[in-house]
This record gives structure tokens, C-alpha cells and sequence, in this order.
């Protein structure tokens, strides 16, 4: 069946005549699964957005440079979450690839986000890092809101929409008839943000991912945690200030310990042919059998608390391994602690890994940000009376990802003594191991 949106409009090909750009905008065009057929008052709006887009042939030229510099991360990054690459081009659309920009809504990065939205899929912003401006980051993040709006709508041609206008924005635009539709039209009445992406869709199509950036590669550095710009333009062979340029998301200019993300590194060609077989520095735990008995004393540094600010209900805001948090008190509860924090009831739940049937534990940290993805410690020697959870809000990681490290899909039943992983997953060869002088 065939079926009417009341806000789309679709582009068409981009042809190159002359050296001139002139693009044109087809009948049909596909987006995700569907196929689009574009009536002609929407063709009308989408060249007239599309002529805007290719004027300069200088301008357009330097963005298909700047996308085809950032494309295989953006790309693997859609891939891995499985959304469809068409997405990519949303990208251009929101930000032009300007890792700091602002907009006049507040919205912040590549892929502009306002707080409260990056908060809610996970990104982190406190006084260290903004992770929106990071490009790795943001696309997941980015990934995981259009997946969270399909899998509302069940259509992505909506879960486009709702990028921009939320979801409860979105749903007055939404013909129910297309749940699940393969073919839909787009009329001359089109939301003007299915009009934009379709332009850029249509305008760039043709021209991206044919080739290499002209000058530059950016490589992915995993090992710059704790390390300062300086050491890793030092280390590399760059300059210190186009360092800085392509990793706005730090606030000072060294890289968090506790980061989940890569430093960004421009490389030239040449460089990159240089740096491409680095390994991750991670240790080699066959070389000799592991010693764990130095973590008993290691787990008393866990959680690093550092009173931050007090509120005016009288709880006091604390960073938690770097994180914005909690000490919970006698008598606390759930939506006390949340407002504490200025987060909603499920972003404190979804955050801390605890549902609402919990009663906040005197003592226990609970965490304002989305935790961590390793630890800042190797290991950690369960103790009697401790659950997976604990030790997850101890050392402020996601307690599915502690799970994953130690190789297992759902919980078990914690036995005292055990060595968790805390940063790397267990090598399959590395058998489970017990330290059993427990405390």
C-alpha cells in the first residue's frame, strides 16, 4: 500500500556539469527501507533548499572534504548500532561537523544536543568533559535516540522527525497508517526538517565517500587517558593547538583516566601509515600469573568523594569517581535524592541501575551521570555482603558492563573472595579466580 506523510519531501540527484553542481531532485528517492515518491510541490521546496546548499561550489567542496575526514567513524559507529547509514547525512544537517557548536535552542556539539537529551542516552558533561563535542561519543548517543524514537514509531522516516521535534512532538505529524509502511509520499506541505535532510541527502550523496580526506586521517588513540595534550602531541608528532581542535569535548587540555572515549589524533598520511599497527597497551595477563592480593588494599580507595556543593533540601552533591552524586542518609528517598540532583526520577534509576521498588541504602553512593565503562583499578576482590551492584556503584562502571567484563550474560550469585575484572574483559584462557582470605 501506498501511503501520504504530511511533512516529507525528498531530493534528487546531484549531477556535476561543467564543474558546476547541478543538482536535480528525482521522483523517487530511498531512505532507510522505504522508498519516497516526492509530488511536486515538495520537489519545488527541496530544490529550492538543495540550490542553497550547492551555490558555493568552494563551500560545498570544503564539507565533502570535512565529511569524508570524519565518515569511516561516523559510519562504523551507525553500523555497530545498527541504524541506517542514511543517518550519516543528518549530521551535515545539524552541525556541519563543528564539534562545538551552539545552537540558539542550546544545543550543543555534532550532533546537538540539548543537557537534558545527552544526559538521558548516556553522555556525559561535567567539569572536565563535554562528551557531545566528541564525535565517537556523540554518534552513539546520537544512534541510540533515533533507535529509541523507531522503536516507538516503528518507521524511521518519523524517528527523523522526532529528532527534532521529541517524540510527544513528533506524533501530530504521524499517519498511524504508516506504521510499518515500505512506500510513503511526500507532500508539498512537508515538515521543513524532512525538506533539509532530504536536500543534504540528495545534495552530497554523490560526492562523499569517494575518496580520502586530501591531508589528514584522525586516528583514534585509546591510551591518552591521564595523559596531557602536550605528552600526546609530543608522543604523535602534531601540533598541540590542532590537537586541541579536534578534541573540544576535554575542558582542559589533558584527557580524563576515567574517559570511556579515544583522544582524537590528526594525523597526516604519512603519519597515519606510521601509527596504524599500535596496539592497545593493555596488560599481558599470560605473561606470568597474575598477582591479585594488592587489591585487597586498592578497593579502600573506592569511591573517591569530593564534596562539590551543598542544595537546599540539606543533601549534599558530591563527585563520585569524577561523577556528580550522592551519600544517601537515613530517611532519604528515591525522588529526594533525584531532585537533589536536578534529573528526573528515571534518569536517577536508569543511572544508578536500580528500579523504583529500591530504598536508598544510608551510605551508599548513588550517581547524576551516566557511570562509567571501566574502572579506574584492574581488579577488584569481592568482599562478604557484597553484590555486583555494589561494586559497580563503588567503582562508578555500568553493572551490565562489569557483567560483560567477567564474561557473563546475566547475574549470579556473587561469592566472597572472587576476583572481578574491572577494566578489560577476562581472557577466556584466564580461568575465574578466588582470593579467599576475605574480610
Amino acid at each position: 500500500m501506498r501511503y501520504a506523510i504530511f511533512f516529507g519531501s525528498l531530493l534528487c540527484l546531484a549531477l556535476q556539469v561543467h564543474g558546476a553542481i547541478k543538482p536535480c531532485i528525482p521522483s523517487r528517492v530511498k531512505f532507510a527501507n522505504l522508498q519516497l515518491r516526492i509530488t511536486q510541490g515538495a520537489k519545488a521546496r527541496i530544490q529550492e533548499k538543495l540550490d542553497g546548499l550547492t551555490k558555493s561550489k568552494k563551500h560545498f567542496q570544503l564539507l565533502v572534504h570535512k565529511f569524508d575526514l570524519f565518515a569511516p567513524i561516523i559510519e562504523r559507529v551507525l553500523k555497530k548500532e545498527g541504524v541506517p547509514d542514511d543517518f550519516k547525512y543528518l549530521v551535515l544537517q545539524e552541525s556541519t561537523l563543528v564539534a562545538d557548536l551552539v545552537s540558539s535552542a542550546d544545543a550543543v556539539g555534532f550532533w546537538q544536543f540539548k543537557k537534558p537529551a545527552a544526559l538521558e542516552v548516556g553522555l556525559n558533561i561535567n567539569p572536565y568533559v563535554d562528551e557531545r563535542k566528541h564525535i565517537v561519543a556523540a554518534t552513539h548517543a546520537a544512534a541510540k535516540y533515533l533507535k529509541k524514537n523507531y522503536a516507538h514509531f516503528h518507521n524511521w522516516l518519523y524517528a527523523l522527525l522526532a529528532y527534532y521535534e521529541g517524540r510527544g512532538g513528533a506524533r501530530k505529524y504521524v499517519d498511524k497508517r504508516c506504521t510499518e509502511a515500505s512506500i510513503m509520499s511526500v507532500a508539498p506541505d512537508a515538515h521543513f526538517y524532512i525538506i533539509h535532510f532530504l536536500a543534504h541527502k540528495l545534495a552530497f550523496r554523490d560526492f562523499i565517500g569517494k575518496g580520502r580526506h586530501p591531508q589528514l586521517y584522525l586516528y583514534e588513540y585509546k591510551e591518552g587517558h591521564g595523559k596531557s595534550l602536550r605528552e600526546i602531541s609530543q608522543e604523535f608528532g602534531v601540533d598541540k593547538k590542532q590537537l586541541m581542535d579536534y578534541n573540544k569535548w576535554l575542558k582542559y587540555a589533558s584527557v580524563p583516566k576515567d574517559t570511556n572515549y579515544p583522544t582524537i589524533i590528526p594525523l597526516t598520511h604519512r603519519q597515519y601509515a606510521q601509527h596504524r599497527h599500535r596496539v592497545s597497551i593493555a596488560p599481558n595477563f599470560r605473561a606470568k600469573p597474575l598477582d591479585y592480593t594488592q587489591y585487597w588494599e586498592t578497593a579502600d580507595a573506592f569511591p573517591t568523594i569530593i564534596e562539590k556543593q551543598g542544595t537546599q533540601t540539606g543533601t549534599v552533591v558530591v563527585l563520585v569517581n569524577g561523577i556528580p552524586g550522592v551519600k544517601a542518609r537515613k530517611g532519604d528517598k528515591l525522588t529526594g535524592l533525584a531532585k537533589a540532583g536536578q534529573v528526573t526520577l528515571a534518569q536517577f534509576l536508569a543511572y544508578n541501575d536500580i528500579t523504583e521498588k529500591c530504598r536508598p541504602v544510608p551510605g551508599q553512593v548513588y550517581y547524576y551521570q551516566a557511570k562509567h565503562s571501566r574502572a579506574g583499578v584492574h581488579f577488584h576482590i569481592a568482599r562478604k555482603g557484597e553484590t555486583w551492584w555494589s561494586v559497580a556503584q563503588k567503582y562508578g562502571i555500568k553493572k551490565k558492563i562489569l557483567l560483560r567484563k567477567n564474561r557473563l550474560r546475566k547475574e549470579v550469585p556473587l561469592e566472597p573472595g572472587r576476583v572481578l575484572w574491572l577494566r578489560f574483559i577476562r581472557p577466556a584462557q584466564v580461568p575465574v579466580a578466588y582470593e579467599y582470605k576475605v574480610k
